[in-house]
């Protein structure tokens, strides 16, 4: 998996793109494009990255990437008689209804909500089928209302309060270039995080010596490695512990921890509670 740059097509005549994919799978390789997006998954399920966030994705899911955002979606298909995936993407650039139009005061909200989705967005269940039902409207309109459907789809985000954010607050895009050393080694770590991860080994792929890669590393995120790994780690067990049954120590070797009592003292260091005690006090 390596970070690209994806360059997006309109289509003649057209200020954004809205396309309709469908097939057995997603094909969609880790990549960037200075484009927004908005991400309906009709049907399919499989694993999303965004950021430092690494998660699950399932049908009537919606998603919002800011522009730049690094991001990959994999679907997973456990029989081939299951439905196909099917899903309905929007990206436009900041500017597609005029270089200055969210600088208006009145679409002071617009504005903010692109700020926010610098760390990509889910759109929460109860809103997902009135913004659902938008963007099919958008994308059968044609000519202007094109563009004023799409500008009243991003009205209601921004006065929604259901929206949650995906990576964690310190996560800056810009941080990770889309060439050099930076790109390969966060491919590695996304790759492999619930399985082995080693300095010497990320280091290897990035061409310099364990030493010289801690410091490279350090400089480029401001986090150790084991730091920003064990980070999207507890990530990982959060989600786990939210959105299954499994036990404890299920969701400490799946998460890509090899021992419990490191698991509950690196837990317990980020999110100031036991891993039980999280799911329970969720759950209420």
């Amino acid at each position: 998996m390596y970070l690209e740059s994806e360059s997006v097509l309109y289509g003649p005549g057209r200020s954004f793109a809205s396309i309709v994919f469908e097939g057995p799978s997603i094909i969609c390789p880790y990549h960037r494009h200075p484009e927004i997006e908005l991400v309906a998954i009709d049907s399919g399920k499989g694993r999303i990255v965004a950021g430092d966030y690494l998660g699950t994705f399932r049908s009537n899911e919606i998603f919002f990437l800011g522009e730049d955002l690094p991001h990959i979606f994999q679907s997973t298909l456990e029989r081939a008689v299951e439905s196909r995936v099917r899903t309905h993407v929007i990206q436009f650039r900041r500017d597609f209804a005029g270089e200055k139009m969210f600088n208006m005061p009145e679409f002071h909200s617009i504005s903010r909500l692109l700020r926010v989705a610098a760390r990509g967005l889910r759109v929460t269940s109860r809103f997902q089928p009135q913004v659902r039902e938008a963007m099919r409207k958008v994308h059968e309109m044609t000519g202007g209302r094109r563009v004023t459907g799409l500008i009243e789809l991003l009205i209601e985000l921004a006065e929604s309060r259901s929206l949650r954010p995906l990576a964690t607050a310190r996560y800056d895009a810009s941080s990770v270039p889309s060439n050099g050393r930076m790109p390969i080694v966060m491919a590695y770590i996304h790759e492999n995080l619930t399985g082995d991860l080693t300095v010497p080994e990320a280091a290897r792929r990035a061409g310099l010596t364990p030493n010289a890669f801690s410091r490279y590393f350090k400089r480029q995120t401001r986090r150790t490695f084991t730091d920003l790994v064990n980070d999207l780690r507890i990530g990982e067990a959060s989600r786990l512990l939210l959105e299954t049954p499994d036990s404890v120590t299920d969701v400490c070797f799946a998460a890509g921890f090899g021992n419990l009592a490191h698991f509950h003292q690196e837990f317990r260091k980020r999110t100031q509670t036991s891993p039980l005690n999280f799911r329970r006090s969720r759950s209420l």
